[in-house]
């Protein structure tokens, strides 16, 4: 089972894969990305900071994304990730 030994059953998975992909969907979801990454850039950029890569953009923006669409951060980190891999 997929779910086996994490304490999680292989059907919750399939409904918070199924919930991720009904709540944000992926064209919505890669638009509001892409204009929150450039956003976070110029942030970086501006502090004097290197941009940071892909992983560490996606856990700063999740919290945006979880905002727009009333998800928490975690389930919207989870979609993106999903999305962008």
């Amino acid at each position: 089972m997929l779910g086996e030994g994490t304490g999680r059953d292989v059907y919750e998975i399939h409904a918070d894969n199924f919930a991720g992909c009904l709540l944000m969907p992926r064209t919505e979801l890669i638009a509001l990305y892409d204009l929150h990454k450039q956003s976070t850039d110029e942030k970086f950029r501006a502090a004097g900071m290197g941009i940071p890569d892909k992983r560490t953009a996606i856990s700063y923006i999740a919290n945006q994304i979880a905002r727009h669409f009333e998800v928490s951060a975690k389930a919207a980190e989870i979609r993106l990730t999903k999305a962008l891999y």
